[in-house]
């Protein structure tokens, strides 16, 4: 009899091991999927991006990129471990090495493989949890982008024709939201205005807490009660009835004499959405009750019945019919808690409008721009230029494409560049003159960086002269913008010509000038107040600035401490509206003692990293735990079943 209990015993446990481990890895295995493709590189630079959509995170180890026929194995390059987050991009790099050179500023999970050649024009690729065809998590024919990235506009739409995939119309957004992104999930929203004021003080809506549906062509014979595909498709339906993301596109708050002000709304889902008791506040309290219904991908534009937007700044608050805020944007003045990442104010008659149409990175100064001309119900194609004064000044047009879902704006700083020794100005071309402060490949494959005056040029090839830092040259190209940036783009390296060698130095500054000297090379010195990972923050006693280490300029800052003084030169950048001091290498950081300490300020030369290592178990549990189920269960057969006689069997 114990023969048979031990039986019974070791067998539930090692199923019961067996499920709860498959329901670990199967969990996730469909949440992995392809979202840009940059088979557009040149060979050895090739990359694709992938996106965890689920709740959970996934282990990659062991996956297996499948192309040509092949699988292509994958090892980490860069990150702790394998595991993609709930959320978080990754890269499999044909080259991770090259990969880490074009785009230094990717600071996520980068994973290295190797295959021949991605077709432009289109291939059947595959993602695959083992070497198994059966495997499969996803699979597809990706449309031809020879020129630049082919992106997926919805992570959570399995289609795979032009509907859900496009080329991205001027680069790439690998480790980024896809330019063209819209969002079929739930949306998750708190009150954006730190107010008690009765309109704003609203329940904040629930959270999302399940993984948005995915689209199968697999079908389902089974009960809907317990049937996958049924659950999911009465989620989507419960989803697309409550919970669809609708954006502020467009307003005009200073309307021509006559005119009236209005408020245009962006519907980004492939469904029509019904805006019957949805309603549009301000600073102060509703100035809209709306109605109708908003076409899927369309417009749909109110106009206010009285003044109600103040031309000095105000917040603009949409709400569905159940109260939850759906969108929200302030601008100019209005104080929401944080002025600094308002949107403009629009002129006289003017608008301001999205980017890009409907995509919302909640930073409302990098998301909208100012229109010449309001583009209601239509896109946002609209640009504004800033006129030259009387020297020779350089206008600030942004390099967009003029296409649906691309507003071309002008929302740059103020800061003017005087362009001297300038051979020719021909609306945004020019010829300029300059000195290298940073050579091509530091700071970016694609750039680098000219002081006097202070610029980044930019070449879409990568390719250059030979150049050397100090030398005086002169560049022919296109002025552009990118992150506040001035940049000339050239077309080919004989846009550069080389005159002669020239001495220069960084300008001394404290940090709150920084702002003052985009694009520059400057030096300033404080206190280390925090590190974190690439970065480090210094306080010179008036402000604080943050130094970013970038991967290609090889520096390395680990043993930099807390108290630290340290004087840092480098180029002044702007990331996510915050400016920055990019280091060109180890001997732009030097450092002093530490509070309490004595020592002489060093060039930083040689530091030694570490890295917390992952035990295997803890990485490979799962497969780990099934063997020591069986041997338990083995001996604990061995132990008590041979102890049972024939006569306790029987009983």
């Amino acid at each position: 009899m114990k023969y048979k209990k031990m039986k019974v015993i070791w067998l539930a446990i090692f199923s019961l091991t067996a499920i709860i481990c498959f329901s670990a890895v199967k969990a996730t295995t469909t949440d992995i999927i392809i979202n840009e493709i940059g088979a557009f590189e040149p060979s050895d630079h090739e990359w694709i991006e992938i996106f965890n959509r689920g709740e959970d995170p996934a282990d990659l180890s062991g996956w297996k990129f499948f192309e040509g026929g092949v699988n292509h194995g994958l090892s980490l390059f860069q990150g702790e471990n394998l595991v993609l987050a709930s959320g978080k991009y990754a890269i499999i790099a044909q080259n991770a090495n090259n990969f880490a050179l074009d785009y230094p500023d990717f600071s996520g999970l980068v994973i290295d493989s190797a295959w021949s050649v991605l077709n432009s024009d289109g291939e059947q690729i595959e993602l695959r949890v083992s070497s198994s065809a059966s495997s499969t998590a996803e699979s597809f024919m990706y449309l031809a982008s020879p020129d630049f990235s082919l992106e997926r506009k919805d992570p959570w739409l399995n289609d795979y024709t032009s509907l859900n995939w496009q080329p991205h119309l001027s680069s790439s957004t690998p480790g980024m939201v896809n330019s063209n992104f819209i969002s079929s999930s739930t949306p998750t929203t708190t009150d954006p205005f730190n107010t008690s004021t009765p309109p704003f003080a609203t329940t904040t809506p629930p959270l999302a807490t399940s993984t948005p549906p995915v689209a199968t062509s697999t079908p389902c014979a089974c009960p809907v009660a317990t049937c996958p595909a049924a659950a999911s498709a009465l989620q989507a339906s419960a989803i697309l009835e409550t919970s669809l993301k609708v954006t502020i596109n467009e307003f005009t708050s200073d309307p021509l004499t006559g005119a009236k002000e209005w408020i245009e709304l962006y519907n980004t889902n492939n469904v029509p959405v019904d805006l019957t008791s949805w309603k549009i506040f301000d600073g102060v309290g509703k100035i809209a009750e709306l109605g109708g219904t908003i076409p899927s991908n369309g417009f749909l534009v109110f106009e206010l019945s009285s003044s109600k937007l103040n031309n000095s700044g105000d917040g603009i608050v949409l709400k569905d019919k159940n109260g939850n805020i759906m969108d929200s944007v302030s601008y100019g003045g209005w104080d929401d808690g944080n002025i600094e990442d308002n949107a403009a104010i629009p002129d006289k008659g003017g608008s301001v409008g999205r980017k890009v149409d409907g995509l919302d990175l909640d930073n409302d100064k990098n998301d909208f721009a100012l229109s010449l001309v309001p583009t209601k119900s239509q896109p946002n194609l609209a640009m504004v230029v800033e006129e030259a004064d009387e020297e020779e000044i350089v206008s600030d047009p942004v390099e967009a494409v003029v296409e649906k879902n691309a507003v071309i704006a002008n929302d740059l700083p103020e800061t003017k560049i005087e362009i001297k020794k300038t051979t020719a100005v021909n609306d945004d071309k020019a010829t300029v003159q300059g000195i290298v402060s940073v050579l091509p490949g530091v700071l970016g494959a694609q750039i680098f960086y000219v002081t006097d005056p202070c610029f980044q040029v930019y070449s879409f090839r990568k390719e250059f002269p030979d150049l050397r830092v100090g030398d005086e040259i002169s560049v022919t190209g296109t002025w552009s913008e990118i992150q506040g940036e001035r940049r000339l783009k050239i077309s080919l390296k004989e846009d550069i010509k080389i005159l002669k060698k020239k001495s220069f130095g960084p300008e001394e500054i404290a940090v709150t000038e920084a702002e003052q000297y985009p694009s520059c090379l400057v030096k300033v010195s404080g206190e280390v107040m925090e590190k974190k990972n690439s970065s480090i923050y210094l306080d010179d006693g008036f402000s604080e600035i943050e130094v970013f280490a970038k991967s290609s300029a090889g520096i390395k800052i680990s043993e930099i401490k807390e108290g630290n003084w340290l004087t840092v030169t480098g180029i002044v950048s702007t990331a996510s509206g915050k400016i920055r001091i990019l280091p060109r290498s180890q001997e732009d950081m030097v450092v002093g003692a530490v509070k309490g300490e004595t020592a002489s300020p060093t060039p930083l030369i040689s530091i030694s990293t570490s890295t917390e290592i992952e035990t295997p178990v803890k990485k490979y549990w799962w497969l780990v735990i099934p063997p020591i189920s069986g041997i338990l269960g083995y001996f604990l057969w061995k132990k008590y079943g041979k102890r049972s006689s024939p006569e306790e069997d029987k009983n």
